[in-house]
């Protein structure tokens, strides 16, 4: 690995993200879901029932995307589409019972992880939020 005290702030924001994802993905593949699918479960349970393109939008992620987690997701039982009238190719994607479970299973996986400590943690998370709210 190069020297991390010569790379930008960019870089180290993006690999340090990559790495926290791989290790969510790997906690989470005994629940049979990834850190992606999870944020999905997480903004249906926080909004309720979403068409594919505002669920793409609240996500930032292409709606072709979205559309593939959704899939992943229905497979597994972990959500449900409901087809709008009357526009009948629209669909209310909606977490089901066995998603709500698994989100809830999957709630305390950061204190399982090895992340900043408390005195640190709030500190990255403020910064995080910053950085989020100038870029969303």
């Amino acid at each position: 690995m190069s020297d991390l005290e010569q790379w930008p702030t960019a870089r180290l924001l993006i690999t340090a993200s990559r790495l926290v994802e791989n290790a969510y993905n790997e906690e989470l593949a005994g629940l049979g879901i990834t850190y992606a699918g999870l944020t999905v479960l997480a903004v249906l349970a926080a909004q309720g029932a979403l068409k594919q393109a505002d669920l793409a939008e609240e996500l930032k992620v292409q709606n072709p995307s979205v559309g593939k987690m959704i899939e992943r997701l229905a497979r597994k039982g972990f959500v449900t589409g409901t087809r709008c009238w009357p526009d009948r190719r629209t669909q209310l994607i909606t977490i089901s019972p066995a998603g709500q479970d698994v989100l809830s299973k999957a709630r305390g996986l950061e204190d399982r992880l090895q992340l900043p400590e408390a005195a640190g943690k709030a500190s990255l998370r403020d910064q995080a939020r910053r950085l989020i709210a100038t870029y969303w």
